[in-house]
């Protein structure tokens, strides 16, 4: 089977025409997962990262026709599919009002001089 080299640029480009087919034929599912982030290759695995799980079966679904594609296009058929699950951060929830300000201040430290000058006070 061949397997000719590719530039990473030729695969991306590829694979967003396919997502743009995907939205074309009515699965904006498949098109958002395919466009939010760029695929990466790590050897002969194309690299997509996944939100959970269930995209990911989706996307190993269509699997055949997408490597189907990109394979005849890029004369490589070595290449096959993995979908990582993206691991979340675990995200701090804001409650009460000091902590809304200080998650603010420390994005823009001046709204701390605007408390300042108006003499405001947090409740």
């Amino acid at each position: 089977m061949p397997k000719d080299i590719f530039k990473l640029e030729d695969l991306i480009k590829l694979w967003n025409i396919y997502a743009d087919n995907m939205k074309k034929q009515g699965n904006p599912l498949l098109h958002s997962v395919m466009t939010t982030k760029e695929p990466t290759v790590e050897g002969d695995y194309i690299v997509c990262e996944v939100p959970n799980q269930a995209v990911g079966v989706k996307l190993e679904q269509e699997s055949v026709k997408l490597l189907g594609y990109i394979r005849g296009k890029l004369n490589n058929y070595h290449l096959k599919l993995s979908t990582p699950i993206i691991k979340e951060e675990n995200v701090k929830m804001i409650f009460t009002s000091h902590e809304k300000f200080k998650f603010m201040n420390d994005k823009n430290p001046l709204l701390n001089k605007l408390k300042s000058t108006l003499n405001l006070d947090l409740v």
